[in-house]
């Protein structure tokens, strides 16, 4: 009996997915292999189910945060899928290469994240794609990494085209658009162009406030990144309201492993400086200062794409 035929007697779920789904990855990863390998000696298999399997191995590395191995089935997986280069796969594509470029950004290897989402955006429109909800992504990462290496002109055109897309792709109130809108904030606020920050984090704000919308780690961001606008723009008062309204949403979430937070209290101290609070002033500094020290991973501003 082979080794493969063995793991799926031994295999307590009904399929693959099952055992991904209950986060055994243990199980999981052997069977995948085993799986990439049958593919690979099939003749009649194609570069979309070899690309799949690769993608779905580049997914469970980097939930394990293993990401050399992460990288290097997502390179895989784009290189099946941008072989096939045909409109099934284009999507698979778009989404690896995001996935990918969240690699790359992690090992702080932003060029590389460059190199692969404008080659899966050349693509993409060189075929004139309708995967405008992808290049949306793709654009939105893209712009990002620019703005990590400052190039700044360069992240503003990113950013303006992707703004151009997701306007047509989604509805107007949709969470995207507002996430472009915060995203273009943050790059004008890089810039020192601190009114044009505070224009787009409002547009933000005005979609992520909607009933429906309101998750308390977005309204945690933005209300800070409106908050240390203000306080840059030296209105202190009107900073402290939204950045004391960042902490009681701070306080609500859920999750433990939020980045953000140092530069919420380091804006709240700055700002209840500048009032003469003093007191409180060193209160949020003692605690800024201690999450310095802190080494935790934080969520990354772009998002792991798997599907649609």
């Amino acid at each position: 009996m082979s080794a493969f035929c063995s793991l799926l007697i031994a295999n307590p779920y009904d399929s693959i997915e099952s055992a991904i789904n209950h986060h055994d990855y243990a199980t999981a990863i052997p069977l995948l292999i085993g799986k990439k390998l049958e593919l690979s000696n099939n003749v009649e298999s194609n570069g979309i189910e070899l690309g799949a399997v690769e993608g779905t191995l580049g997914t469970i590395y980097l939930n394990e945060n293993k990401l050399d191995s992460s990288e290097k089935h997502f390179s895989n997986s784009y290189s099946f899928y941008r072989r096939d280069n045909t409109e099934r796969s284009r999507k698979s594509l778009g989404i690896t290469a995001n996935n990918l470029s969240l690699v790359y950004s992690l090992q702080n290897k932003y060029r590389d994240a460059i190199s692969v989402l404008k080659d899966a955006i050349g693509l993409m429109e060189l075929a004139k794609s309708q995967e405008q909800k992808i290049l949306t992504g793709l654009y939105l990462s893209l712009a990002s990494c620019q703005k990590k290496l400052k190039q700044f002109r360069e992240s503003n055109i990113s950013y303006n085209r992707c703004m151009d897309i997701a306007i047509k792709a989604y509805a107007p109130n949709h969470i995207v658009i507002a996430s472009v809108h915060n995203n273009i904030g943050e790059l004008k606020f890089s810039e020192g162009d601190y009114n044009s920050a505070l224009d787009s984090y409002k547009k933000a704000f005005a979609i992520y406030s909607m009933p429906g919308n309101s998750d308390s780690i977005y309204l945690f961001g933005i209300y800070t990144n409106i908050g240390k606008t203000e306080t840059r723009l030296h209105n202190y008062e009107s900073a402290l309201l939204y950045l004391l309204a960042s902490k009681s949403y701070l306080s609500l979430s859920n999750s433990k492993y939020i980045s953000g937070k140092e530069e919420l209290y380091e804006y709240l101290s700055e700002a209840l400086s500048n009032i003469n609070c003093l007191e409180f002033s060193n209160k949020y500094r003692v605690i800024a200062d201690s999450l310095k020290k802190e080494n935790t991973f934080g969520i990354s501003g772009s998002i792991l794409q798997t599907g649609p």
